[in-house]
C-alpha cells in the first residue's frame, strides 16, 4: 500500500482502469518507482504485491489484457466489468512479476478476499446460474471439496493467473510461473485464510499442477465448461496450510521452492510489511475515477515519492 505525500492530506483513489495507466510511459515509470521504493534491487526480476487501487497495479492488468484479450477475446471493458467491484471495495491485490532490465510487466496473479457483503469473482460464478455460472449452492462447495475454511469469508479467490506471451519460452515460463506460485502461496498464508478457490483454463491448470506438485484439487463432480471465452475452465480449490505441512514432510524440494524460494535467485521479492487485511475504503477517500483529470495526466515524478492511494 502507498501513502499520499502527507498524512494530513485527503486520501485519493484514481481510476486504475484509465487507459493512461496502460501506456508504455506509465508502465516504465511504475517499474522504476517500485525499484526506487525498494532500494533499487539488482535482481533481473522483481515480484511485487500491490493493492488493486494502487495505479501501479496496472502492471498486472496489462498482462491480463494481453493474455485474456489475445486468447479469449476479453477486452479492457470486459475485464473492468469482471473485477472492478471487487477492487473498489478494497478486497483485491495483484501479485506482479516485472522484468527490471527490460522494464516490462511479465506475470500476474490476482487475489481477492471473499466477503459475504462484496463477494468475489470465482465464488460468485460458482454460485450463479446461466452462462459462466456453475449453479452450485454454498453447501455444495463443502460437500464437493474438503475446504478447511469454516465459511466463505475464510476463502481467498484467485481469479486470474497469466504470464506475458513474450516470456513463454520453456525456461522463462517455468521460472516466472514458479515465482508467481511462491508469491501466491506465501501471501495467502500471511493473511490467515484457510482455503483458496480458483477457476483455471485446463491447459493452465495442468501447468500449475506440474509446477506446484498438485497443490490444487478439483471439486467432485464438477466438469470443465466454457468460461469468459475459455473453451474449458475447471474450478479448483486448496487448503494452503495443509499443503504446507504436506510438502514440508513429504516433498522437501517443493517446500524449499515455495517457502524458502530456492532456485529463484534472479527474483527480488518485495513482501509487504503488514499482513493482508484488505480493509474497506473509508469515508475520507476522494474518488477521482469520474474526473477527467485522471484520464489526461500521468503521475508526478517518482522523485516526489511513490504514487499511492492509501485506504
Amino acid at each position: 500500500m502507498i501513502t499520499t505525500l502527507s498524512d494530513q492530506r485527503p486520501q485519493v483513489v484514481a481510476d486504475v482502469w484509465s487507459p493512461v495507466y496502460f501506456e508504455e510511459e506509465f508502465l516504465r515509470f511504475a517499474i522504476l518507482d517500485l525499484k526506487r521504493e525498494h532500494g533499487d534491487p539488482e535482481h533481473p526480476f522483481g515480484v511485487y504485491i500491490l493493492d488493486a487501487l494502487d495505479p501501479r497495479s496496472c502492471l498486472g492488468r496489462v498482462v491480463e489484457l494481453e493474455r485474456f484479450g489475445g486468447q479469449f477475446g476479453n477486452d479492457l471493458a470486459m475485464l473492468r466489468d469482471l473485477y472492478v467491484d471487487y477492487e473498489d471495495c478494497g478486497n483485491s491485490e495483484l501479485c506482479i512479476v516485472v522484468d527490471h532490465l527490460e522494464l516490462r510487466p511479465v506475470g500476474v496473479i490476482r487475489l481477492t478476499r471473499h466477503t459475504e457483503e462484496f463477494g468475489s469473482r470465482t465464488i460468485d460464478d460458482l454460485l450463479a446460474l446461466g452462462e459462466n455460472g456453475w449453479g452450485l449452492s454454498k453447501e455444495e462447495l463443502w460437500t464437493r471439496a474438503p475446504l478447511a475454511a469454516k465459511d466463505l469469508n475464510g476463502i481467498v479467490d484467485v481469479p486470474t493467473l497469466a504470464v506475458s506471451v513474450g516470456y513463454h519460452g520453456n525456461d522463462a515460463l517455468d521460472s516466472i510461473s514458479r515465482a508467481l506460485s511462491a508469491c501466491m502461496f506465501k501471501r495467502i498464508l500471511s493473511c490467515g485464510s484457510e482455503s483458496m478457490i480458483c477457476a483455471l483454463d485446463r491447459i493452465v491448470a495442468a501447468l500449475v499442477q506440474s509446477i506446484t506438485g498438485n497443490f490444487l484439487g478439483e471439486f467432485e463432480g464438477i466438469e470443465p465448461q466454457p468460461y469468459y471465452g475459455s473453451p474449458g475452465t475447471i474450478p479448483m480449490w486448496s487448503n494452503p496450510r495443509e499443503q504446507l505441512l504436506r510438502i514440508q514432510t513429504s516433498e522437501p524440494e517443493l517446500y524449499e521452492r515455495f517457502v524458502l524460494l530456492k532456485g529463484l535467485d534472479k527474483y527480488f521479492f518485495a513482501w509487504p510489511e503488514d499482513t493482508a487485511t484488505w480493509e474497506e475504503i473509508d469515508e475520507l477517500v476522494i474518488d477521482l475515477r469520474d474526473s477527467s483529470s485522471s484520464e489526461n495526466s500521468l503521475p508526478r515524478s517518482s522523485s516526489e515519492g511513490p504514487i499511492r492511494a492509501e485506504r
